[in-house]
């Protein structure tokens, strides 16, 4: 029996808001992992967005699901941008990680790793310039403009993580402060 069209709208929009809630608990997913360097954390950010996308993929529209495969394809592509950006950028190297760690910690840790000092500058700006080149060769009529769509997206949606995680992890740095204050003050 064929699902009624209100069944299937219901079931599209429910898969959505399980992606898009999952994208604002990226960054704590990204800390449970425990990554110690740059490398580990931008690996597990995008496994963590593929996943994503493919969830997206059961779809039933063509257009989306290739629009998705599409985004799915880029990762590689972004992959390799961000590790010549991350080894462009100053940042703390490999962090000793401790068995006893909290998820605040987890998440401060992770914002020491992928938000360094001055990271908007060495991190943000290159990928927004990735992402304004792509829409620029949209607007110019490139003929692989849905791969460029793709990168463009995936640079947006990667800046949206590290504003996240930096904020986040400032958060979670307060409130470890405020608790050690408290420890020791009262």
């Amino acid at each position: 029996m064929a699902r009624s069209p209100e069944r299937a709208f219901v079931g599209k929009a429910a898969r959505l808001h399980a992606v898009l809630s999952r994208a604002q608990e990226a960054p704590r997913r990204v800390a449970a992992r425990r990554p110690e360097d740059v490398e580990t954390a931008v690996a597990a950010y995008l496994a963590d967005r593929k996943a994503d996308l493919v969830l997206l993929i059961d779809d039933d529209a063509t257009s989306i699901i290739s629009q998705h495969v599409e985004q799915v394809n880029v990762l590689g592509e972004l992959s390799k941008h961000l590790g010549k950006l991350a080894a462009a950028s100053e940042n703390p190297g490999s962090l000793k990680r401790r068995s006893d760690e909290s998820p605040d910690e987890w998440i401060a840790t992770l914002r020491r790793i992928i938000t360094p000092e001055g990271w908007q500058e060495k991190l943000r700006a290159p990928l927004e310039k990735i992402a304004n080149d792509a829409l620029a060769k949209i607007l110019a009529k490139d003929k692989d403009t849905s791969r460029l769509r793709a990168l463009r997206l995936e640079c947006l949606h990667f800046i949206r993580f590290l504003d996240k995680t930096d904020d986040e992890g400032q958060q979670a740095e307060a409130k470890m402060s405020r608790n050690l204050q408290a420890r020791v003050g009262g």
